[in-house]
């Protein structure tokens, strides 16, 4: 437990997670600016039509876009690192391999979930502030429905009565999602010994998955529309649920297979 603490206070207190948090940030002020808009009100307009649950829904594009990037920056590269350092093999004197590993996994799951929902809880805390809580009636505004067409029980039962809660659960779907990218980019150390390959693997691996799920026609279990169900007729929670699971299980297993202590490649 001491060492899981120090990992996990090193990782969530080490610039590159500042980076990350503050980038994310930028990225969905940036949105917020370019789509939605400062104005808190508009002439005419019934009360509530400028609100901070279309603000935030609207500003989320650029953040989606570098969302597998900034997952596994924090700590992915830990073992990679600590491998070309030689700074493991002390670190396996006092502690069992499994332990290691396992801290080592978590932690970084930790942080790359993190990585993305603080950040968007952040913000939502910010526009709430500014645009207030009030929804307009859903058949008056043609900025509130985008979040309740695309068929899904979320969107079509919990936004309109429950806000608040479609919005903290889009973040805890954000949370999956940065944890199973940083186990991806850490699962680069079972055959890599290039830091980057581990950092910057993920996003590479993301745009090759959702491109080809488009190509075969299966767009609505691309692990894109986890963060942006609503951009998709179609999408539940099983077509989110599945290429998380399936790409979390493949890193999983490759760390856990590629990376053991007798193999030579480790340390």
């Amino acid at each position: 437990m001491t060492y899981f603490l120090r990992e996990l206070t090193r990782a969530l207190r080490s610039r590159r997670f500042g980076i990350v948090l503050v980038f994310q940030s930028i990225l969905l002020v940036v949105g917020l600016s370019a789509i939605y808009g400062f104005a808190r009100r508009v002439p005419g307009a019934p009360v509530g039509w400028r609100n901070a649950y279309s603000a935030w829904l609207m500003s989320l594009d650029a953040f989606v876009l570098f969302a597998p990037l900034a997952a596994p920056l924090t700590y992915a590269d830990a073992i990679i690192e600590e491998r070309r350092q030689g700074f493991g093999r002390y670190v396996l004197l006092r502690l069992p391999y499994r332990t290691y590993l396992a801290v080592k996994v978590l932690v970084n799951a930790i942080a790359g979930g993190l990585s993305l929902t603080v950040p968007s809880a952040l913000f939502f805390l910010g526009v709430l502030m500014y645009f207030g809580h009030t929804l307009p009636p859903m058949h008056s505004s043609p900025s509130v429905p985008l979040p309740c067409v695309s068929g899904t029980y979320l969107c079509d039962h919990l936004f309109p009565t429950h806000p608040n809660l479609y919005i903290a659960a889009r973040m805890g779907w954000m949370g999956a999602f940065g944890m199973v990218y940083a186990t991806l980019g850490m699962a680069f150390s079972a055959f890599s010994n290039n830091r980057y390959v581990a950092l910057v693997g993920p996003l590479v691996v993301h745009y090759l998955v959702v491109y080809l799920l488009e190509f075969v026609g299966l767009s609505r279990f691309s692990p894109f529309y986890v963060l942006d169900p609503a951009a998709i007729g179609g999408s539940t929670a099983w077509t989110m649920a599945i290429p998380l699971l399936i790409m979390g299980s493949v890193s999983l297993a490759i760390l856990i297979g590629g990376l053991h202590k007798e193999h030579p490649f480790v340390f």
